[in-house]
């Protein structure tokens, strides 16, 4: 909760802060954030917009690098939900990343071109959550609603050929 300096109430208004090279302009109601926060470089430059309720994210999120939207994504409740965007940072910008969020995880089919591969364990196997396909409760799924597994190097099968290392 944040408070009116002057009077000691919790703060209604936009506050403005500047911390190292970024100044906030922060919205409040009864001393918590609510309305929209945006950030800025100190040159003026915007980086971020949030929409909150009450303290917590709720709506759209976007981010800016050089003016240029790169990542867009949707809280309810704090919570990923909806639809979520991000773009590559070359010019022009390309869609990398697409699909739906539901309470904070990847559902039905994602487009994710990303170079770097995530995985987590389910039931002692490694699972990919990420890249381009099919997704259920934030795991990569098959078209028959399969967990798609990720094989460690023991596991690859044998080959007649030797790798030079």
């Amino acid at each position: 909760m944040v408070f009116d300096q002057a009077t000691d109430e919790p703060l209604n208004g936009v506050l403005r802060q500047e911390i190292e090279v970024w100044i906030y302009e922060t919205e409040f109601k009864n001393g918590r954030k609510h309305g929209e926060e945006k950030a800025f470089l100190e040159n003026g430059q915007l980086t971020r917009k949030t929409n909150f309720k009450n303290g917590i994210k709720e709506g759209l999120e976007e981010y800016f690098d050089d003016g240029i939207l790169y990542l867009s994504q949707n809280y309810e409740g704090g919570i990923l939900n909806g639809q979520y965007r991000a773009y590559r940072k070359t010019h022009p910008y390309e869609l990398v990343t697409q699909g739906l969020m539901v309470e904070g995880k990847r559902e039905g089919p994602w487009i994710d071109e990303t170079p770097v591969a995530t995985t987590a364990e389910i039931n002692g196997e490694q699972v990919l959550t990420s890249g381009t396909g099919l997704y259920s409760g934030g795991y990569r799924v098959s078209e028959q609603g399969n967990y798609i597994e990720v094989l460690t190097e023991a596991q690859l099968p044998s080959s007649e050929f030797e790798i030079e290392k």
